[in-house]
């Protein structure tokens, strides 16, 4: 799998991806001289006539694939317009990923939450439309991951937001006696509490973000 840096036009043959500290992810190929040159991953593009890898072949593992992807995708972004990359890179600085597919296909993913802002799939096809009008758009909604949600994470909010437990009681319309239960650890936190506790202090940190902003 030969690659070329389309800064310097240099060619060689993938041999790994790594991140250094405090510098972007770096790829190092090896030259036909038995040189190894490494630069920003972004840098790269497949040399057109070399073969590359689908999911069928076994010799490459999950992570290399994922790897090939990302290259495919940033060759694919050195197409887009000036407007078109502006408008991607401000997404993604707020948590909305673009990939560019096969077959005029655009993926549209809410990653991450920034300033609790939650769009749902009408929103992010409308925001890709507005990029790729042509397309065909395929949105990816916001993914909440709970697993981090735990007891010790719920008494670290109240401490942070001075919350008592006749709060949470109160706010979120749960029975003092569950609650007591939860926090005994004689009861666990199911995925739809989970859930409750992430939200419930997401609104006290955009409360007071809001407040700070408006002084």
């Amino acid at each position: 799998m030969k690659l070329i840096h389309t800064p310097t036009g240099n060619v060689g043959v993938w041999v790994k991806k790594y991140k250094p500290t405090g510098k972007p992810e770096t790829l190092q190929i090896k030259m036909d001289n038995g040189q190894i040159y490494f630069a920003p991953f972004d840098e790269f593009a497949f040399i057109a006539t070399e073969p590359t890898p689908n999911n069928s072949n076994k010799k490459f593992n999950s992570q290399t694939l994922k790897v090939i992807d990302k290259i495919k995708n940033n060759a694919k972004m050195n197409t887009l317009t000036a407007s078109q990359k502006k408008s991607i890179a401000n997404y993604r600085a707020f948590g909305i990923d673009v990939e560019i597919l096969e077959d005029n296909q655009i993926k549209i993913t809410q990653s991450r939450l920034v300033n609790g802002y939650v769009l749902n799939q009408k929103q992010l096809h409308e925001r890709a439309k507005e990029i790729f009008p042509d397309a065909k758009i395929i949105p990816v909604v916001y993914s909440l991951q709970v697993d981090d949600v735990t007891i010790e994470w719920v008494e670290q909010q109240m401490k942070e937001f001075g919350i008592k437990r006749n709060d949470l009681i109160k706010q979120i319309a749960i029975d003092k006696s569950s609650l007591s239960e939860m926090f005994s650890g004689n009861r666990g936190l199911t995925k739809s509490m989970r859930a409750t506790f992430f939200y419930y202090f997401l609104t006290y940190k955009l409360n007071r973000d809001l407040r700070e902003q408006m002084k």
